[in-house]
């Protein structure tokens, strides 16, 4: 139902491909349904990368108190996928956010809070 009111609508949509918040840090294991998703639709994917410094986290519930970044990375291009190759274009995607996650610039902002 979802690719056919996006098709009529044209609308975005937003979709965590982790499925949940990892409350652990870091980056979780990714789902099929955004990737097979924006592959039917032959949209972009504009990954965007939440960054909550542990001390921010709650155990338990919704709120956290405290700083968090959002970051919008390189939009991905799905021009030529298929639903054959929807494991290793999840992947893929996993492998970006892992990326960003290690990348010098991300670690640049993180101060104490």
């Amino acid at each position: 139902r979802a690719e056919a009111t996006l098709r009529r609508t044209g609308e975005s949509v937003y979709m965590t491909p982790e499925g949940q918040r990892v409350r652990t840090g870091g980056v979780g294991e990714f789902h099929r349904a955004a990737v097979h998703l924006a592959t039917n639709l032959g949209v972009p994917i504009v990954p965007i990368y939440f960054d909550v410094p542990a001390a921010c986290r709650p155990e338990e519930g919704r709120f956290a108190r405290g700083t968090a970044r959002v970051h919008a990375l390189p939009t991905v291009d799905t021009a030529g996928w298929t639903e054959a190759g929807i494991d290793r274009h999840t992947a893929l995607l996993r492998q970006v956010y892992l990326d960003f996650e290690a990348s010098p610039y991300r670690r640049s902002w993180i101060a104490p809070i």
